[in-house]
């Protein structure tokens, strides 16, 4: 058994930890498919007697987290191995500053990952686990080889905070949805879902349509193609303009209101525009 320690201010810590429950979640899923996962999918279990969740549970398929790298997975933070990953050529990941880990700490006080890996035609585990009372330290469990033939991590939340109950809201589905649509279309051989229910991006809106902007430029001189996908939701969504990289993940956005129409239409009032800008990687 071993600790690791994130070398930043609690303070700092403390800022990424309180995340909604939503940003929260979204984060611990978007880690599963950058961990290669086919499928990811969200559990949560019920307090019998309260009706309240007592857990929650993110399950992949992916590769798992090998041993000799936790170090650079769990020690670095605004330096994860994904940002690497993307300035070596890897497009299709999320993040890139390590901040998943200590968000899920916004939806309990005690998280715990499980993961299992292969090496060499042999499989190992071994545990991880935090909580909100430590926050920047995570302690290593025992590493041993496994009779497990497949790989992946399960991520569990337990000692639920009060904002984790937004996650029993009817409105988790479309949220997933709206987060996730653009790389569920990119990539329609992932699949995710929330307590069985599949989150499908294609019953999520009545039309998308792209458009190419061309070569756009920055301030800075840096010049990449841009184009733009409009999107009509079947359900009320808040109105925003999402700004995406070529994958379709949802750099930042920002809210407006109705302030952008075409004569006779105005599309903002049920629409969620995405742009999906071409980023060059330095």
């Amino acid at each position: 058994m071993s600790k690791i320690t994130v070398r930043a201010g609690s303070d700092h810590l403390a800022s990424i930890a309180n995340a909604k429950p939503i940003v929260a979640l979204s984060e611990l899923i978007w880690n599963g498919f950058d961990a290669k996962s086919v499928n990811v999918e969200v559990v949560t279990q019920l307090e019998p007697l309260l009706g309240s969740i007592s857990c929650i549970q993110i399950k992949d398929s992916g590769s798992g987290i090998p041993f000799q790298q936790v170090n650079d997975v769990f020690g670095n933070l605004g330096e994860s191995w994904k940002k690497q990953a993307r300035l070596n050529g890897d497009r299709s990941l999320h993040g890139q500053f390590g901040q998943g880990r200590f968000k899920s700490l916004s939806l309990g006080a005690n998280v715990r990952w499980e993961t299992v890996y292969e090496r060499s035609g042999s499989f190992f585990t071994y545990t991880i686990t935090t909580d909100a009372n430590r926050i920047g330290d995570f302690i290593i469990g025992d590493h041993h080889e496994c009779d497990e033939r497949l790989t992946g991590t399960i991520v569990e939340i337990t000692n639920l905070s009060e904002s984790a109950k937004e996650l029993q809201s009817e409105d988790i589905i479309p949220a997933l949805t709206k987060e996730f649509a653009l790389f569920l279309i990119e990539y329609p051989a992932r699949k995710l879902s929330f307590n069985s229910e599949i989150v499908n991006a294609n019953d999520a809106w009545s039309d998308k349509s792209d458009y190419e902007i061309g070569e756009v430029g920055r301030e800075d001189g840096v010049r990449f193609n841009a184009s733009i996908s409009i999107i009509e939701w079947n359900q009320k969504v808040q109105r925003e303009i999402h700004y995406c990289d070529e994958n379709g993940f949802s750099l930042f956005k920002e809210k407006v209101g109705p302030i952008i129409r075409a004569p006779g239409y105005d599309y903002m009032s049920n629409a969620v525009i995405s742009v999906k800008r071409q980023l060059q990687m330095n």
